[in-house]
């Protein structure tokens, strides 16, 4: 118990709330908390994101961190409608818990699928090689959208930004006019260049009579914090992509990037 007790009733509580709490993290558990107003969400572990700030804190101290990420809180936040928890890097002095890969950053993340871009083409574009497909309807135009906000997506000049590290999956498609012969397009990260950060090649056979339509998957791919991804045209002479295209239909492409986990250390 505390050496000293503050004689208000006030200050009794107080110190008598610090006691509890001290105790209770020499033992492993944690304290029941109460939200600005007295709410007592310490069964149900949801709300805002200024609620859980209010309840868990915010860190500012290494220490801090990685007590929080120890405590491996299950927040439901209603702002964003996903599930998070505190991640710290693996590593950190005294952290017993999964940890973040190098150069991921401490802080809360969802702790499965809840972020997610999804832009479909707003206009035709005639492409050759060495040209990335940039006409895609930024999220909210068309049927394009986002969830998560800027804080996960950003959108630009054809490539979508992951603005923090995780574990993602991509899905790109794109149509392609009729005619003959044939090309190859990349699902490229980061570089617009061939090299190890080519993650798909897609190779397109134009049918005389009908538009062709390729699909580029990356089902688990790693990316660290503002890494890119977009559609680029490795080798093709001429040809229009995303013919017909207004930001509504599905059939002329889909470009979707979605958040699995956060970006752990592995083994």
């Amino acid at each position: 118990m505390s050496d000293a007790i503050a004689r208000t009733p006030k200050g009794f509580l107080q110190t008598m709330r610090q006691d509890i709490d001290g105790l209770m993290r020499r033992v492993g558990k944690v304290p029941p908390r109460l939200l600005p107003g007295g709410a007592d969400v310490a069964s149900s572990y949801r709300g805002t994101t200024a609620e859980r700030d209010a309840l868990w804190g915010v860190p500012s101290t290494d220490a801090e961190h990685i007590a929080l990420a120890n405590m491996m809180v299950n927040w439901f936040n209603t702002d964003l409608g996903w599930t998070e928890s505190y991640y710290v890097a693996a590593g950190s002095a005294g952290l017993t818990v999964p940890g973040l890969a190098a150069g991921a950053f401490s802080g809360w993340y969802p702790t499965g699928r809840g972020p997610v871009i999804s832009l479909l083409p707003s206009a035709a574009q005639s492409i050759t090689s060495g040209m990335t497909f940039a006409n895609w309807a930024p999220p909210g135009t068309g049927r394009s959208w986002r969830r998560g906000g800027a804080g996960y997506f950003t959108y630009a000049s054809g490539l979508i930004t992951c603005v923090k590290a995780g574990r993602y999956s991509v899905d790109l498609s794109l149509s392609c006019q009729n005619g003959s012969g044939s090309g190859a397009a990349y699902m490229l990260r980061n570089a617009s260049v061939v090299d190890p950060h080519v993650l798909y090649v897609g190779t397109y056979k134009l049918d005389p009579s009908f538009g062709t339509t390729e699909l580029m998957r990356a089902g688990d791919l790693e990316m660290n914090a503002g890494d890119t991804v977009r559609w680029y045209a490795a080798s093709i002479g001429s040809a229009v992509f995303a013919g017909g295209a207004d930001g509504t239909r599905r059939s002329t492409g889909e470009f979707t990037v979605s958040y699995l986990s956060p970006l752990f250390a592995t083994e």
